[in-house]
Order: structure tokens, then sequence, then C-alpha cells
């Protein structure tokens, strides 16, 4: 995360709601509170998936498979306060 918060000047803020084997549930309503400063997040795999699936679940599209390899990420768009879209990218 250094790196990225480096680049946008930011700081960088260790939550709960994101370490391993958090409340999925609860980390969603962390990233819909932060959505609109357009946050970059970290978190875990055995967090992620079930994040993306309780999306997928609520209607938010998306092509790729529900996976989250050590060092991907997901792109996830939010339009009027909903997660719409979101893309994989594996780790390079």
């Amino acid at each position: 995360m250094e790196p990225v918060a480096e680049r946008r000047r930011a700081e960088i803020d260790t939550r709960k709601e994101l370490l391993e084997g958090a409340d999925p549930d609860a980390a969603l309503d962390l990233l819909m509170k932060l959505a609109p400063s357009d946050p970059v997040l970290c978190s875990h795999g055995d967090l992620i998936p079930k994040m993306i699936r309780r999306l997928v679940g609520a209607g938010m599209k998306t092509k790729d498979p529900n996976i989250s390899q050590k060092g991907s990420l997901w792109l996830i768009e939010i339009d009027k306060g909903r997660p719409v879209k979101a893309k994989y990218y594996p780790p390079d």
C-alpha cells in the first residue's frame, strides 16, 4: 500500500474491518462509507471473496471469477451509492 499512498499523497489507515477473519458485512459497510472519496482498500484472501459474493448477490455485475490471489485487485465501480460493476486484475 505504501507506493499507492505515496502517489496519492495519502496516509495509510489500518482498519479492523479489513483484517483477516473480519466480518464481510462490516467490510462492505466501510467500503460504502468511504466510496465517495475513491478509496484504495487492502484486505485478505479469506474476506475478499465473501465481499464479492455479497456484492454480486446484491446486483453488482462482473464477468470475472470470484478469486483473490495474493497481490491481485478488484476495481469496483460505484454509481449513485451502489456497487454496479467489478473487474478483477490478477497479480503481475
